[in-house]
């Protein structure tokens, strides 16, 4: 009978839940009423809150099991030890936030039991970095469902409230309105009074990771819209490989009882660099010291993590080799490790030497498919690079130089693109630098064939038979070495100078033509004066501890005057002289979207019967650059020839950024979007006054890719597609 009646207790108490769940709440508790105060608190929080300091104990738990070599070729993913693996990490942080969005960290010591695990991995993971005020909760995303300027992005909905005492709480719950990695999903714990949000669970996936974050709050004065602890939980999944990773965050603040110290801008200086005190501490970290943790836990270790601390430690034979903390003696440890040079071949790696550790080599895979670009008008290359970095004076970090070769390799011109660029920093007060860059590979032909085009060009009107009649000219083609150095300076932030000198050893590539046609020299050489300025009011920067200024960001556009003058050297007339004027302004907008704005010009002046038409922001390239470097602004269905016909050219590109626009909203490519672009270029040269190019574009975590449109002065049409292997990156 007992049991009966436990049986219909229960069922009754289950047919009541969705009842429950689903009474009204209070009026002054409505969905709409709280999330309307979360947005006002959100969007008129003070700068004491947008830009703050915290201190960090990070406890970090992560469950490895590799199977197989593939995900070796995954760009940026922790090397994975075969087999099943358990490591324990710990470290204390200090991270400062900007209202700009900006994340500043700095690492004050690192233990792990991981092999291959550095530091640096902490330091760069945006979902560590949590920002409750800015329109993303991480540098990278997701968009924030606590910021009024993203609300249309979410759908909200009551869930249930809670009354303790005087005290009350509801829970809200929202949902991305698109299945997009940019929207994250969850639910909120917020005082229904002012809106203050007490705790938050939030689920999103990034790059194949799918991550959940429980987040309380502070209650503190001056605290209390800041986070308290956060327990992140991430899990990768890549054919068969799964890396399980758990976070806690303890976070700590300046006195509770006071307000916390804002980050004063000053109105009538561009320094902030009292906001960026984390990047110019350049104290080194504490390693693998016990009684550091043993102070700073704010509850003592689990079993199974006191064990795998125990397991993967061992007294240190050289203790010089450790850092210690002063006070009593104890006994320092370090962790056992070895490297395997095979594992480099499939991630880069970066090597550091000397005894200021600042000296290095950043290794680039030499396998993966990121290198590879493809496109209807340049068709398959490959590229990859490499950086060197060294100290000239071993204590103080000043001068210093870098190395920065890179390679490619073109399938349609068969044709090896190589560059050597040499930095030396000095004279930090004026940002002093010196670069040095040698180069070859480009194709060119000189001015005498430019006369001869233009004028088989005057036969044709339509754009369709203009490109007949260029791409079917018999072109004699020059093959371009050179070498270019620059000093410039910077008297004040945002003005540079620069003057250097520029030579061209330029090598006919079809050597019977030389025979054929007299008139075509073998090799035709120049040497150019180069002087230019820089400009970009309004420039924040922050000092580096050498004195030197960084720059941040401005409001303003960067102009660029350039002026070069070529005189001939050898044989062949090639003097000239060019005027080049380029403007370039990027404009962040809300919610992770950006407008892109660049116009220019240029001319020359003069021009010798030999000389080449050869512009400096206008240009052809074979050589890969990414999505950020190169297909904002470059025309992708014009050919090659018409950058080195016209003795002038006026050009004006945009380009939009969202990671909303049209695959993004949709079910089935959302999931794998990540960004998406709208392109409008327009140029006008001396055959095609005005020549337009409209594109669309998107990243994935595999690939980019890109579809144009081109439109003639006479409106024909052009359709082309382009796209870039990534794989993760």
């Amino acid at each position: 009978m007992r049991l009966v009646v436990s049986i219909l207790l229960c069922c009754l108490w289950a047919i009541s839940l969705p009842a429950l769940s689903q009474r009204p709440a209070p009026p002054e508790m409505e969905c709409d009423s709280v999330m309307a105060k979360t947005f006002a608190r959100t969007a008129a929080a003070p700068l004491a809150t947008q830009n703050h300091t915290t201190t960090i104990y990070l406890k970090h738990r992560m469950q490895t099991h590799r199977n197989g070599q593939w995900v070796r070729y995954v760009p940026g993913m922790l090397r994975l030890e075969p087999g099943d693996h358990d490591y324990f990490t710990e470290a204390h942080l200090k991270q400062q936030y900007h209202s700009t969005g900006l994340v500043d960290a700095k690492m004050l010591a690192y233990s792990t039991t991981a092999r291959y695990q550095t530091q640096n991995r902490f330091l760069t993971a945006d979902p560590l970095k949590l920002h409750l005020f800015y329109t993303r909760l991480f540098p990278s995303g997701p968009l924030n469902p606590f910021h009024p300027r993203n609300k249309g992005y979410y759908r909200y909905a009551f869930m249930h409230f809670t009354q303790v005492g005087e005290s009350s709480t509801v829970r809200i719950a929202f949902k991305p309105r698109w299945n997009n990695n940019q929207l994250a999903s969850g639910y909120a714990d917020i005082d229904p009074t002012d809106g203050t949000i007490r705790a938050a669970s939030v689920n999103f996936y990034n790059q194949f990771q799918t991550f959940s974050a429980n987040i309380r709050c502070t209650a503190a004065e001056g605290t209390s819209d800041l986070p308290a602890t956060m327990r992140l939980v991430s899990k990768f999944r890549f054919n068969g490989n799964r890396v399980d990773e758990v976070s806690e965050l303890t976070y700590s603040y300046p006195t509770a009882t006071a307000p916390l110290q804002a980050d004063t801008l000053a109105t009538s200086t561009h320094d902030i660099t009292a906001q960026c005190l984390v990047r110019v501490d350049t104290a080194r970290a504490l390693r693998d010291n016990v009684l550091y943790f043993d102070s700073l836990r704010p509850a003592p270790l689990r079993t199974e993590e006191a064990n795998l601390l125990a397991a993967h430690r061992k007294p240190v034979r050289h203790p010089s080799d450790t850092l210690a903390i002063t006070g009593d003696a104890a006994p320092i440890y370090q962790l056992s490790s070895t490297v395997r040079w095979t594992d480099e071949l499939f991630s880069s790696h970066t090597l550091r030497w000397g005894s200021s550790g600042r000296s290095t080599v950043k290794l680039p895979p030499l396998l993966t498919p990121s290198m590879v670009e493809w496109s209807g008008k340049k068709g398959v290359s490959v590229r990859t690079r490499f950086h060197f970095g060294f100290n000239v004076l071993s204590n103080a970090g000043e001068p210093n130089l870098s190395i920065d070769p890179r390679l490619a390799y073109s399938f349609k011109q068969k044709q090896v693109y190589w560059e050597l660029p040499l930095h030396l920093r000095f004279w930090p007060r004026l940002d002093g630098s010196f670069r040095l860059k040698w180069g070859g590979g480009a194709h060119s032909y000189n001015n005498r064939q430019a006369k001869a085009l233009l004028q088989h060009l005057e036969n044709f009107e339509a754009y369709d038979s203009l490109v007949k009649a260029i791409e079917g000219y018999l072109f004699h083609d020059y093959r371009d070495a050179y070498t270019r150095a620059d000093f410039s300076v910077s008297p004040v932030p945002g003005l540079t100078f620069t003057v250097g000198g520029r030579h061209h050893l330029r090598s006919l590539i079809d050597r019977k033509a030389a025979a054929a046609q007299p008139y075509l020299l073998r090799n035709l050489a120049s040497v150019a004066p180069h002087f230019e300025v820089s400009i970009t009011p309004g420039a924040y920067y922050y000092r580096e501890h050498t004195g030197r200024r960084v720059p941040l960001y401005s409001h303003w556009p960067t102009l660029v005057l350039s002026y070069e003058r070529g005189y001939s050297v050898g044989r062949g007339q090639t003097h000239y002289e060019r005027l080049e004027a380029d403007a370039r302004y990027r404009l962040d907008l809300y919610a992770m979207r950006s407008l892109f704005l660049r116009c220019g010009a240029g001319a020359f002046t003069r021009r010798g019967i030999d000389c080449f038409l050869d512009y400096d922001y206008f240009r052809y390239s074979f050589m890969p650059q990414g999505w950020s470097d190169e297909w904002a602004g470059e025309y992708q269905l014009l050919s090659s020839r018409w950058y080195n016909e016209s003795r002038y050219y006026v050009r004006a590109t945009a380009t939009y950024e969202s990671p909303l626009l049209l695959l993004g909203r949709l079910g089935f490519t959302s999931r794998y979007v990540q960004t998406e672009r709208l392109y409008l270029n327009l140029l006008s040269v001396h055959k095609l006054p005005l020549y337009t190019e409209l594109g669309y574009g998107a990243t994935t975590h595999l690939f980019d890719f890109g579809t144009f449109l081109s439109i003639a002065p006479d409106r024909s049409l052009g359709f082309g597609f382009k796209m870039a292997f990534r794989l993760f990156e």
